[in-house]
């Protein structure tokens, strides 16, 4: 059964699937579709044209969906597609796309105060450590783990089972494994 506390705020025109939660003052935007079994935990803002598989996990002040941080900004704007049983930690911010969607694959760790920007493509199963930024338009293939407070330079590639280190600056491509 979805259950919506009284002080959330979902448009009416957000798509709930079957035994959706959404805590205590979150927000659900027009455009937002959650698939079955998601959980928003209290004060979880999703907004934009975001499309999230099922039994996906936000925690206090995730903040998904958001307008991408761009300049010069022309209101041109995409989505956000985010796969199945992913986690998304404390204070976690996705963007949506401005050329194509921002993508998220399944079972993504996204931990506190972690970032990924417009255009990013992000695989599967990667885990994402605490204060860890991805700029827009780069891709992370599946099984990449970043340690925290690393950062990736736009339009870079980190290659598949890459481990990039804490506190890392990738301004070039990482190859794989």
């Amino acid at each position: 059964m979805t259950m919506v506390h009284g002080t959330a705020i979902v448009h009416p025109r957000a798509k709930l699937g079957k035994g959706v939660e959404v805590g205590p003052y979150c927000l659900v935007g027009e455009h937002v579709t959650l698939g079955a079994g998601c959980k928003l935990m209290a004060h979880v803002v999703i907004d934009g044209h975001t499309y999230i598989g099922d039994d996906n996990e936000f925690h206090p002040f995730a903040a998904i969906g958001g307008a991408p941080q761009r300049r010069p900004r022309h209101g041109e704007t995409r989505g956000l597609r985010i796969g199945s049983r992913n986690v998304f930690r404390e204070a976690g911010t996705v963007h949506v796309g401005t050329q194509h969607d921002t993508e998220i694959g399944d079972e993504v760790l996204l931990m506190a105060g972690a970032h990924i920007a417009h255009d990013a493509t992000i695989g599967s199963f990667v885990t994402i450590a605490n204060g860890v930024q991805i700029a827009g338009h780069v891709v992370v293939d599946d099984y990449v783990t970043f340690g925290g407070l690393a950062g990736v330079a736009q339009r870079k590639r980190i290659g598949e089972s890459a481990f990039v280190a804490a506190g890392a600056m990738c301004e070039r491509d990482v190859p794989p494994f």
